[in-house]
């Protein structure tokens, strides 16, 4: 059960360096910064997409490869969507984290459905 658990959570430790990158850079908390980022890939579908791009039967070396840039590019614009968002949101100030922890989960746009 215990390592169940454990294997469910391995997708999202890949996240971790850049949450811990933008709560750097920002100087904001973890637990503020991370919260932004998964509602904010909740919002746009991000994990539905990429999915969805993973069941896309490219034959073709160069296909395979634009297919992943896709999803690097979409992993891109998550995290420069949420470096601007978060920092608009708290104001660049650390004492304001607590007061715009689910500031992006007010707004939901999901793309496909």
């Amino acid at each position: 059960h215990a390592l169940a658990e454990d294997i469910a959570v391995l997708p999202l430790l890949s996240a971790a360096p850049e949450i811990i990158h933008l709560a750097h850079t920002r100087e904001l908390s973890i637990d503020l910064v991370a919260g932004a980022y998964f509602a904010t890939g909740e919002i746009i579908g991000l994990d539905r997409l990429r999915s969805l791009a993973g069941r896309i039967n490219a034959s073709e070396h160069w296909d395979r490869l634009a297919i992943r840039r896709i999803v690097d590019d979409l992993y891109a614009d998550l995290r420069r969507l949420v470096y601007e968002s978060v920092g608009i949101r708290c104001g660049f100030d650390n004492h304001k984290a607590g007061q715009c922890g689910g500031a992006l989960s007010a707004r939901r746009f999901r793309f496909g459905d």
